[in-house]
């Protein structure tokens, strides 16, 4: 029997040009997520902008960057002296996804900034998985009216907000100073998410991941260590993960707030990684009230309860 090597080699030839368009595709996904504009919002009855929430608010863009600053009252929004927090959102999300996150900020007087990044809901361009976004907050920081900062940010966002922490070399001489971070999923290295979403999508494996990754490389999409950045940022970090996340491991998020000698870690009980349950929602709203009003009245040791523990910068995150 004759063996039709040409069949085989043309099937070969189609698999291979199958297997590169998938990748190429998938790569367009991560750097094109499906945006969260204002009409995704208004179609499943989520606040569209602050003023759904009754928040006073004003809309600005830095370098194609458009972000609200709100606040719970006009002279709230409009005192230099008001306290000051980013709220930074996750790959795939929008501004409109952290109206949902900003009540334990809200509570306590801050005026809250809420950008959309880099190819993400109203912002123009591609992302880049945390990798130029963290140039473009640096800019937007500098153009704040406030003298300190905290920063706040769910998986993606919670991981470019430890970067800027410990980027205060790169930081333009009029920035704000960052008070404290806290950073809700945060996962080591951006190929973690990735490929997570690669397996959700139905290509998953690593069969598919590491061309998918390896052309991120080549784009310029960097994987700089999140644990190293947290070594490096001096400030007050809270860490929060949920007990059921099957997208970014628990034990990542332990070891990023043991990295510096000023990490807390709370463990959420029931949450998945991108959970806005109102059960957790509250949780994690309890929990940073607690730890903000011990970083900002100086009781940290003492008000820090429940499901939080002080790590004490162990490098294993022993101290549970």
């Amino acid at each position: 029997m004759t063996v039709p090597w040409g069949l085989i080699a043309l099937l070969g030839l189609a698999a291979a040009m199958v297997f590169a368009a998938v990748v190429v595709l998938l790569v367009q996904r991560l750097r094109h997520p499906p945006r969260r504009t204002a009409g995704w919002a208004l179609a499943r009855g989520r606040p569209a902008d602050p003023g759904d929430l009754g928040l006073a608010h004003r809309e600005d863009e830095v370098a194609g960057m458009p972000f609200w600053i709100a606040a719970r009252d006009e002279p709230t929004l409009a005192s230099p002296e008001a306290p000051t927090v980013l709220l930074l959102h996750g790959w795939g999300r929008s501004r409109r996804d952290m109206l949902a996150r900003l009540e334990p900020w809200r509570r306590r007087g801050f005026r809250v900034v809420l950008p959309d990044l880099r190819g993400h809901g109203d912002a123009g361009g591609a992302g880049t998985l945390g990798t130029e976004e963290a140039g473009d907050l640096l800019g937007l920081l500098a153009s704040l009216p406030a003298d300190r900062v905290h920063l706040c940010g769910h998986s993606m966002g919670g991981v470019l907000a430890i970067h800027l922490a410990a980027a205060t070399d790169a930081a333009p001489s009029r920035s704000p100073t960052i008070a404290g971070v806290v950073a809700i999923a945060p996962y080591e290295r951006v190929r973690i998410p990735a490929a997570a979403h690669l397996t959700a999508s139905g290509f998953g494996g690593r069969g598919i991941a590491g061309p998918v990754l390896a052309i991120l490389r080549l784009l310029g999409v960097r994987e700089p260590s999140t644990r190293d950045a947290a070594s490096r940022a001096e400030v007050p970090l809270l860490v929060l993960h949920g007990a059921e996340d099957r997208l970014c491991p628990i034990d990542d998020a332990r070891r990023i707030a043991a990295a510096g000698g000023r990490g807390t870690f709370g463990e959420i009980p029931h949450a998945g990684h991108d959970d806005l349950n109102p059960d957790v929602l509250e949780s994690i709203e309890r929990t940073i009230g607690v730890w903000l009003g011990g970083t900002l009245e100086g009781t940290l040791d003492e008000t820090l309860e429940g499901t939080l523990e002080r790590t004490g910068g162990r490098p294993d995150g022993e101290g549970r």
